[in-house]
């Protein structure tokens, strides 16, 4: 799902799956059996520690030591040029955060909440910002997603002998890994520090190469080039190294990061502009593994595939009313203090809420290869809308072909990439009974990896509601928070409501999306509610035609 775009509902290709299984194709014929069982047990671990589900809060400490020079122009006897820098200065920064990570669905998610900056309590959280590295640049510095991208990508793992950590003598493996994540690709090469027995990851250390596209970008002034003088700019350096020092159900997880950040001239001087400490304590380890999945031959899912192909086969073309609500609700803000010492609070209190509303003439028309939505505006703020341009845009998230959500989750084709997971039953409509499914993809893809909860009549297999799990939609800029909720963690609620029956199929009725924003106690407070509704149908054509693709 993304802005703008719902991917479930448009069949999207799936992306190509690196198998941790084949790494090591490139060095297998000069590895010795020894070697290749320590692989063996490395791709077993990891991909114990990159499937199934898993998640924990801690308390994550951030300290940034950041150093400013001065450089001097000097000529030597040679006649060359030649630059001296100074130190001038050390600053240096601390953080602390509440931070969670989960698995789930083959996607690792991670959420900040701050507590302190600079040793000082904040209100409910902020955001620190420039403390965490290349934080505006999206770089991604969390081990677990490192980990993963090298299960996925490996081409070349090749043992390097060893080194003492704690009471055992870890192998170390270095790697060469491709990962891609949508439009980009890069490289990962570093080193694994492994135990022999268990095959699990206890260190792990990217080498400088991992960021070269960040080499010679936007250098800082003091190493920049001097081309009067003809001296080229110095290049960066980027050094990475975690420790997995803290284990549960196996798996071990991240318990520091080390962080360098040098600049480098072709003399081989090295200068550490920054450096980075990240630990992490007090863990709480949430959900594990889910119970096993069903199998595809239960008769729930055999009959929603049933039902999602014949929804992709037929001929559509209806029209309807499809009304916006958008209620925005504002707040006023009391910091408060509830005892001495304890953090500084909020409290948010409904000043008043408004309302905006658009009323659309809705068609669908899917015919043959061709599918398409139209809509023509019928009032805005409840008056006839009669210009030719469309009126203000109310709904910033978009769901196309919303009537065929269900083929995105329960499709044979999709079938095969998903687990489903049984979680009861609710009475809609009256008096049917649908069975509740969870879901999560079964590997690693980048589109169409949203998953949810999906309710399932279980005689017909038709889809009677879908709601989307906020985890899985990272398309809203979660860090785009208005001031009134700054420091809280912000989320998107969807659940799509299918209620309309014509032949057989079931036609969505109405939409609720709600922003909402969580404080760190937990508190829940909502930004802004969108329901979208379906009305007076109009059919002329629900019947056979050819199938839509996926």
């Amino acid at each position: 799902m993304k802005k703008n775009r719902f991917v479930p509902m448009l069949y999207a290709i799936l992306a190509v799956l690196f198998l941790f299984g084949t790494a090591g194709t490139q060095t297998e014929a000069s590895q010795t059996g020894e070697e290749q069982r320590l692989l063996e047990k490395l791709g077993r671990y990891c991909q114990t520690a990159v499937n199934g589900q898993w998640e924990y809060r801690c308390l994550e400490k951030i300290q940034r030591e950041e150093k400013k020079y001065e450089v001097n122009l000097s000529g030597t006897r040679f006649g060359q040029n030649k630059r001296n820098w100074y130190l001038r200065n050390t600053i240096r920064r601390a953080a602390s955060n509440e931070y969670r990570l989960r698995l789930k669905g083959k996607k690792i998610s991670e959420r900040r909440l701050a507590l302190s900056s600079d040793y000082e309590l904040l209100y409910e959280g902020k955001d620190v910002g420039a403390i965490l590295p290349y934080k505006e640049k999206s770089i991604v510095f969390n081990p677990m997603e490192y980990l993963s991208r090298v299960t996925r990508g490996a081409l070349e793992l090749r043992p390097e002998g060893g080194e003492r950590i704690g009471d055992f003598e870890a192998r170390v493996v270095h790697f060469k890994s491709i990962w891609t994540s949508g439009e980009r690709q890069g490289t990962l090469t570093g080193r694994m520090w492994v135990h022999p027995e268990t095959g699990a990851v206890w260190r792990m250390s990217l080498e400088p190469g991992s960021w070269r596209m960040f080499e010679s970008e936007e250098i800082p002034k003091e190493f920049s080039a001097v081309a009067r003088l003809g001296l080229s700019s110095l290049r960066r350096a980027l050094s990475w190294t975690a420790e997995y020092e803290v284990e549960d159900q196996g798996v071990r997880f991240p318990s520091r990061i080390e962080i360098k950040e040098e600049y480098f001239d072709e003399s081989g001087e090295r200068l550490t502009a920054n450096s980075w400490e990240i630990s992490y304590d007090e863990f709480q380890f949430g959900s594990g593994e889910p119970a096993s999945p069903i199998k595809t031959t239960n008769p729930v899912l055999e009959k929603a595939g049933a039902y999602c192909e014949r929804l992709k086969s037929i001929a559509l073309h209806y029209f309807c009313e499809e009304h916006i609500i958008r209620t925005s609700y504002l707040y006023s803000v009391r910091e408060f203090v509830r005892s001495t010492g304890e953090r500084p609070r909020k409290r948010w209190n409904l000043k008043r809420s408004v309302t905006q509303d658009v009323l659309y003439d809705y068609q669908l028309i899917k015919k043959g290869d061709r599918l398409e939505e139209k809509r023509k505006a019928l009032k805005y703020k409840g008056k006839t809308w009669t210009r030719k341009e469309d009126p203000p845009n109310i709904l910033p998230y978009q769901a196309l072909y919303i009537v065929y959500g269900p083929v995105g989750f329960l499709s044979n084709y999709w079938q095969s990439r998903f687990d489903y997971f049984e979680k009861g039953s609710e009475k809609l409509l009256g008096d049917r009974t649908a069975v509740i499914l969870t879901t999560q993809p079964n590997e690693f893809r980048e589109e169409n990896g949203v998953y949810g909860r999906v309710w399932v009549e279980p005689e017909l297999g038709a889809v009677l509601r879908i709601s989307w799990d906020p985890e899985s939609i990272d398309f809203f800029h979660p860090e785009e928070v208005p001031e009134a909720f700054s420091g809280l963690e912000k989320r998107l609620v969807w659940t799509a409501y299918y209620e309309i029956e014509k032949n057989g199929i079931y036609f969505p009725s109405r939409q609720e999306i709600r922003e909402e924003y969580v404080s760190p106690a937990g508190e829940t407070i909502v930004g802004d509610v969108w329901t979208i509704t379906y009305e007076n149908y109009k059919f002329f054509t629900v019947g056979v035609d050819v199938e839509i693709k996926k």
